[in-house]
């Protein structure tokens, strides 16, 4: 599971701020709070947005097998692909877990399901896809 889908995991970086995702570590305007000296968690308005992502509302996921698993995808790659990181996540995860659950009931469920029969329930990793993720341009100070 991500970090950022499980809601009480953050990544502390050293001077006490807080992040949803090692993604976003030393880029403040990520930072969903920090530690206070007294050891108290004090919150930042990015807080609200990162636990406002619902991602039943997105209709590439509404439609996804693969939902309960990722949670609507990575929020680093939801703000290279749409801007921000309330929308869907999608990388090439998705064909990850599709190979991934087909290998695990194959291996433990031999008797319940031949790899065709898995091939025509999930389906295959289509010809020719490629990672469409995009990558950031790191500079100091930020992305």
């Amino acid at each position: 599971m991500y970090v950022y889908d499980h809601p009480f995991s953050y990544v502390v970086d050293p001077n006490r701020k807080l992040y949803p995702c090692w993604e976003f570590v030393g880029n403040e305007k990520y930072s969903v709070g920090e530690i206070t000296d007294d050891g108290h968690f004090k919150v930042k308005p990015y807080y609200y947005d990162v636990k406002a992502k619902d991602p039943t509302e997105f209709e590439e996921c509404k439609k996804c097998p693969f939902l309960p698993i990722c949670g609507g995808g990575c929020a680093a790659e939801s703000i290279r692909r749409n801007g921000h990181p309330n929308g869907p996540g999608c990388d090439m995860n998705r064909y990850i877990w599709r190979e991934g659950l087909k290998f695990y009931l194959a291996r433990g469920y031999p008797h319940l399901f031949t790899s065709d029969e898995l091939v025509d329930i999930l389906g295959k990793v289509p010809e020719g896809v490629k990672d469409d993720t995009k990558t950031f341009e790191f500079k100091v100070g930020g992305w």
